[in-house]
């Protein structure tokens, strides 16, 4: 079961790596604003453990949302000490790991009912 968290957790990173890319390119040449840059840049994370929480909804037997909460509470984890290091943490940083929890337990929600019988 390890091995599943590792697997969806590195996925849902190589999503956001993947991203971050292509948000980078579009800011460099200019593409499109700069507010939709930062809506990207919001959203992106959102996406991706939102899939992270679908994977291990199709792969868990019962109980989604704590798959879910799994996922989305070591992912937090991992951004607050990222965070941590190089920033200071702030109540829209608090509100923003809630919402990525919220993805995550949504998206093992409906991974854990599109499953496959």
């Amino acid at each position: 079961m390890i091995l599943n968290y590792l697997k969806t957790l590195g996925m849902s990173i190589l999503i956001i790596l993947i991203g971050t890319i292509f948000i980078t390119i579009f800011n460099y040449f200019n593409i499109v604003g700069n507010n939709f840059i930062k809506i990207l840049s919001l959203i992106l994370p959102l996406i991706a453990l939102g899939y992270a929480g679908f994977k291990l909804g199709k792969l868990s037997s019962k109980h989604g949302y704590l798959e879910g909460i799994k996922i989305g509470v070591i992912f937090v984890i991992l951004i607050t000490i990222i965070n941590l290091i190089f920033n200071d943490i702030n109540w829209y940083n608090v509100i923003y790991y809630f919402l990525i929890i919220v993805s995550a337990v949504l998206g093992s929600m409906i991974g854990i009912n599109k499953k496959k019988v």
